[in-house]
């Protein structure tokens, strides 16, 4: 088949660039079956489904049950050393191709599966060069269809996919060194994912040490006489709150005109109720019990909803989805219209605690992570829960807090 190979860059040696219709002794399709979604049980006949050859590795669970008996034909049973490729999928995927080595079900192709013959190179060959990045954009500049949720290429077209073509030997060379550096690879997966787990034990287990006082055990036996309670800090902390509601209160009532004749006014202030302490377990000596109410102010985000949409004051806000375990990811910010008297209210401010308040898995509520004024103004929804700390350095303590099993328990 002629096609123009004037854009493509030069080759080694005895290297040469060909079209697949040049090796491709023929291209088999299956058919429409009527099917039922469930995979085939042992006694049944399946039909592949395009997510069967999608992911690299040939998964025949990814089937459907033929439910007409008249329509199996033993001829498009697939087979062990089938060349398979999807002629149909979005964009990314299609044209996506495996090499099959088992088959646990009797499976059919079906008419968006097709099954490559060749003839004078390497199957294998083949394979890894579809899946270079040449081999991707060969495939999607013949692909039709002006929709990327849904892409096609024909046998026709498929027959012009160009790729690099060494001596045959050459080839079989090159594969046994890509398959022994993938091996490699996996190994290299397999090992970080259980240096990962080992990581999260290890950092579960120093976080636990820290809040229960073991990792400063030492240095505080040999600071003893220079350490003050925790009580005299919380003391001071519930002091300057108190003070602060005070001032507000004031600011308030001058606002609108008028003085307090007396100190009564004061008598609505509300300490923070100390926590019930009975199933707690002991704790060093001048460590002390509180609740994040007692350490800073709490407050709730800006609620979404459509009339928002019409402020002429739109900001930038955190959501839900920008807080993890330890972690904020900005790289989907939205925003949200707001109103200027509510502004101060859910403001941000670097160091604030924020936590998820809710969400669809048991895991995942109360994720925590600390703002840190990347993004200025920048608001908070009400789905996650602000505590501003005075002083702030409070904050990267109840963060460790919150992240450890004892901070997990309290939550969950």
């Amino acid at each position: 088949m002629s096609e123009n190979k004037e854009d493509l860059p030069e080759l080694p040696k005895s290297w040469s660039w060909i079209c697949l219709d040049d090796v491709l002794l023929g291209i088999e399709a299956g058919k429409s079956f009527k099917a039922e979604g469930r995979p085939p049980s042992d006694n049944e006949v399946g039909v592949l489904k395009v997510s069967a050859v999608t992911w690299k590795i040939f998964n025949d669970t990814e089937s459907k049950t033929c439910l007409v008996p008249e329509q199996i034909e033993p001829r498009f049973f697939v087979q062990p050393g089938d060349f398979l490729f999807s002629r149909a999928n979005t964009i990314d995927l299609v044209g996506a191709c495996v090499i099959v080595h088992k088959v646990s079900r009797r499976v059919m192709l079906s008419d968006k599966t097709l099954r490559f013959r060749f003839s004078d190179i390497s199957p294998d060959w083949v394979l890894y060069m579809l899946r270079t990045g040449h081999g991707r954009n060969e495939i999607e500049r013949l692909a039709t269809g002006n929709q990327d949720s849904m892409r096609n290429i024909g046998q026709a077209r498929i027959r012009r996919i160009r790729i690099p073509c060494p001596p045959l030997a050459e080839q079989y060379r090159i594969v046994n060194k890509i398959e022994e550096l993938f091996t490699q690879l996996d190994a290299g997966v397999d090992l970080l994912k259980k240096l990962k787990v080992k990581l999260k034990r290890y950092r579960q287990a120093v976080l636990k040490a820290a809040v229960e006082g073991k990792l400063t055990q030492d240095w505080r036996a040999a600071h003893q006489d220079e350490l003050e309670p925790a009580s005299v800090l919380l003391d001071h902390i519930l002091k300057e709150r108190r003070e602060k509601w005070e001032a507000d209160q004031l600011a308030k009532m001058e606002a609108k005109g008028k003085v307090p004749k007396n100190d009564k006014w004061k008598l609505k202030y509300k300490e923070p109720p100390a926590p019930d302490t009975k199933a707690l377990p002991e704790l060093p000596e001048h460590w002390t019990w509180t609740s994040m109410d007692c350490l800073g102010s709490i407050s709730g985000g800006v609620t979404k909803n459509s009339k928002r949409k019409q402020f002429p004051l739109q900001m930038p806000y955190l959501r839900v989805a920008n807080v993890y375990s330890g972690e904020l990811r900005l790289q989907e910010m939205k925003e949200i219209g707001v109103a200027e008297t509510e502004i101060d209210r859910v403001l941000l401010q670097a160091g604030d605690l924020l936590i998820v308040e809710g969400n669809g898995s048991i895991d995942q509520i109360g994720r925590v992570a600390i703002w840190d004024g990347s993004i200025e103004p920048c608001l908070h929804q009400n789905h996650l829960i602000k505590i501003r700390f005075s002083p702030t350095e409070i904050g990267q303590y109840a963060l460790r807090w919150m992240l450890s099993i004892n901070g997990r328990k309290r939550v969950i």
